[in-house]
């Protein structure tokens, strides 16, 4: 795990990177900061609103976007998702949340560091985990289809278990310890002078 030290004036973009189910979405909606607004194929969800918790637009139109507009992009279950120099310009004025793959943040990192008008050191990791009961539980609560939820499901055993990813912070989302992880997120954000 790294420590940043905060020397000069810097909006941080905090990535929630983990397995579906942990909360990642809930403890972003908990603080005021803007979130990022990524591109994504699948379908929106019963209670997503389309500009708000995504923009939903079709594989066509995902690769009929200029290439060089891209900043991180990927796959997952069959569906692609991704964030353009757009989707990141509220970055100048604030910190932001983002939630994304461990792949994803790499692929950002990289891009980060081909870019003026960012730096490489704005990323700043949480990983967020919670039991393997409780995932498949709240993914049923939000409406997920059991396929899909068989499909997560695999990919964090495959995956996502027992990993160490090398984040900057580590969070632990547990059955009736959310203000608990909530607290302990405000903690990270105040380290950073949010």
């Amino acid at each position: 795990m790294q420590n940043h030290l905060r020397c000069n004036k810097m909006n941080y973009l905090f990535c929630l990177i983990g397995p579906s189910g942990t909360g990642k979405d809930a403890l972003r909606k908990a603080f005021q900061l803007p979130y990022v607004i990524s591109y994504r194929t699948r379908s929106i969800r019963e209670f997503e609103i389309d500009g708000m918790d995504g923009h939903f637009i079709t594989n066509k139109q995902f690769n009929e976007m200029p290439q060089n507009e891209w900043i991180a992009k990927t796959e997952y279950n069959h569906n692609q998702y991704g964030i353009t120099k757009r989707c990141l310009l509220p970055l100048k004025y604030s910190s932001m949340f983002y939630i994304i793959d461990q792949a994803g943040v790499e692929t950002l990192k990289k891009s980060f560091e081909a870019m003026p008008e960012f730096d490489v050191k704005q990323i700043v990791t949480i990983y967020v985990d919670s039991p393997a009961d409780q995932l498949h539980k709240r993914m049923h609560l939000q409406g997920r289809e059991t396929e899909e939820i068989e499909k997560r499901m695999d990919h964090y055993w495959r995956h996502e278990a027992g990993n160490d990813f090398q984040t900057d912070h580590v969070l632990y989302n547990a059955e009736g310890r959310f203000q608990e992880t909530i607290k302990k997120l405000k903690m990270i954000l105040t380290q950073y002078g949010v």
